[in-house]
């Protein structure tokens, strides 16, 4: 059985992939606030990520609630990245 697991350099366990996969599903230019539905299958998690899409220095966060995932951009504008695990 493949598997990835990721330690800390004390040893202790921080991912452990074991038994679920990372799924990308999308990925959509964002700037302001908003939030969007990920469409997660039974028993998935949504994940997130915000990447700068220009030289500009974004000032951002984004969270996860359930599938639902948002966004607050101060400055500038990004590149959403979403799935599941």
């Amino acid at each position: 059985m493949a598997y990835f697991r990721l330690y800390n350099a004390d040893g202790s366990l921080q991912v452990d992939l074991s038994n679920r996969l990372t799924r990308f599903i999308g990925a959509v230019a964002v700037s302001g606030t908003g939030s969007i539905a990920v469409p997660v299958l039974d028993g998935g998690t949504a994940w997130a990520s915000l990447h700068a899409d220009s030289s500009v220095v974004v000032s951002a966060q984004a969270s996860v609630s359930g599938n639902v995932v948002s966004w607050n951009i101060f400055e500038g504008s990004a590149i959403l990245v979403y799935g599941e695990y």
